[in-house]
């Protein structure tokens, strides 16, 4: 059908039809078209290509500046299939800033190390499970979001509040605190965003906790710099990859995307904001829910099993990229 339009609008030699290909797994331009599995993913040959390139890094050395624009272009290109891998190119380019000469030397920085490894993971995981890892054709036209995570956050605290649509209402289906006192922010003003981008992981964690699976959400909340971070991937410090790596490997296990996002005025805020300031005011989670008019609404303690303390504590900042821990993702937290 796609032929005969062009051919209609620009005459019937405009297609070499020698090189129409047919088929329910087509390779078009280095992209894997499969109908059977209904995915988009990378030609295998292209494949190879950059697994070749990201394989051939070693870690332990320093690094051309030819090697680092090597990973980057390939990155930049498959981010289109894997997309979740968005906040690690900016790892990658970072490499490249204040660096002149081509064929000089400079060490690998550790979030960079941390960037490359979880490039080389998805791609394997792509090779031996395209129907999971690839892009669903579904996903390019977005869904409309069924869950909101609402969330604020001091330097010492988090605060979620999860709602469901039901009958085009938010309705609450959960609420949460967490302390992040052990993560040594202090007073220190300079880890706000972070703080902020942690409450946001935290809050689709929270989502993880109570079962959902595989959807769209939206993400609220007076931070418009975590807001932009969470939902375009394009977070800027290295403080935040530890975070960066936690929300990747949900959306890979769970299939939770945080796609859409609304910012609100720091007053209209006030219910997450209180969650996240529990400790401080020396009140329960069950207080802050009834406060916020919320309290028939379940509890969800994300400190309560060891694959969700541990992704909390993963999200440190301080916590050495480089110590080679696994993520507990593999079943449910």
């Amino acid at each position: 059908m796609a032929a005969t339009i062009f051919e209609n609008m620009i005459g019937e030699r405009c297609i070499k039809k020698s090189k129409n290909k047919f088929g329910r797994v087509v390779n078009v331009i280095g992209w894997k078209i499969n109908l059977d599995l209904m995915v988009v993913s990378i030609a295998d040959k292209n494949l190879m290509k950059a697994m070749l390139v990201f394989f051939s890094v070693d870690l332990q050395k320093d690094i051309t500046l030819v090697q680092v624009q090597q990973i980057a272009s390939y990155g930049s290109r498959y981010v289109m299939i894997l997309e979740v891998m968005t906040p690690f190119l900016a790892c990658i380019h970072r490499l490249m800033a204040g660096e002149a000469g081509w064929h000089g030397t400079f060490p690998i920085t550790k979030e960079a190390a941390w960037a490359i490894k979880m490039w080389r993971a998805v791609f394997y995981l792509l090779v031996v499970d395209e129907k999971h890892y690839g892009r669903p054709m579904a996903s390019f036209r977005p869904r409309t979001p069924d869950y909101t995570v609402e969330t604020d956050a001091s330097l010492g605290g988090v605060g979620s509040i999860l709602y469901k649509k039901v009958n085009s209402l938010d309705t609450c289906v959960g609420g949460s605190a967490v302390s992040i006192r052990e993560f040594g922010f202090g007073t220190d003003s300079g880890f706000q965003n972070t703080a902020e981008y942690i409450g946001t992981v935290l809050g689709i964690l929270a989502l993880v906790k109570i079962g959902v699976r595989d959807v769209d959400i939206l993400v609220r909340g007076d931070s418009t710099t975590a807001l932009t971070w969470v939902t375009e991937g394009r977070i800027k410090g290295p403080e935040a990859i530890n975070a960066a790596v936690v929300v990747t490997a949900l959306y890979i296990r769970f299939g939770i995307r945080p796609r859409y996002s609304n910012f609100l005025a720091g007053l209209d805020n006030h219910k997450a904001d209180l969650l996240s300031r529990v400790e401080e005011k020396g009140i329960t989670v069950e207080n802050a829910m009834n406060q916020n008019g919320q309290g028939s609404a379940p509890i969800i303690n994300l400190r309560d099993s060891p694959g969700t303390d541990m992704l909390i504590r993963m999200c440190n900042p301080k916590v050495k990229v480089d110590e080679g821990r696994s993520l507990p993702i593999s079943g449910r937290p």
